[in-house]
């Protein structure tokens, strides 16, 4: 059989990946505009781009400053104060964790997930800083340990989303 270009026969296996559950696309639909921001804007387009040209590793530094500004808008949303400029993300995912057991009846394992991701995203930084694009580091994470990162905060944060839409008002 002839295919009749390059492009086409790369998606048909894409599509047909998909539908085995192989697929080697990262689901970017946990990343979005929380609040009205050019800067926010161009930190998901950023994200997406990286994400679809599956360089997953390059874009950690990114996700971390989304997460930031993700659970710092949580804890100014739910009357949890401002975070500071200085302040961990690790503190600010532990903020938010502590307003979010107060006010919803969590079962005992989502509220474990949920206070054991303070831990996650504490050891984040860590790969932020030195595993990165953040600095001029030597050598990058491996693209799988990334790609599992990256799915690993995207569940948690669509997870917070649909929490978060149920338990507050917008």
């Amino acid at each position: 059989m002839s295919w009749p270009s390059v492009g086409i026969r790369d998606n048909y296996f894409a599509v047909v990946a998909i539908f085995e559950g192989a697929s080697d696309h990262i689901d970017s639909s946990a990343f979005e505009a929380f609040e009205p921001s050019q800067t926010l804007d161009e930190l998901i387009a950023a994200i997406r781009r990286d994400l679809d040209a599956k360089k997953p590793e390059a874009g950690l530094d990114r996700l971390h400053t989304y997460c930031m500004k993700r659970f710092a808008s949580l804890v100014r949303k739910h009357e949890g104060g401002e975070c500071g400029e200085n302040d961990a993300l690790h503190a600010r995912v532990g903020r938010y964790a502590k307003l979010l057991t107060a006010q919803r009846n969590l079962t005992e394992m989502s509220e474990r997930i949920i206070k054991s991701s303070i831990s996650v995203f504490e050891s984040f930084n860590s790969i932020r800083n030195s595993k990165s694009l953040a600095h001029d580091n030597p050598h990058l994470i491996q693209p799988d340990e990334a790609r599992f990162i990256f799915d690993s905060v995207a569940a948690l944060l669509r997870y917070v989303k649909a929490v978060d839409g149920q338990s507050f008002e917008d």
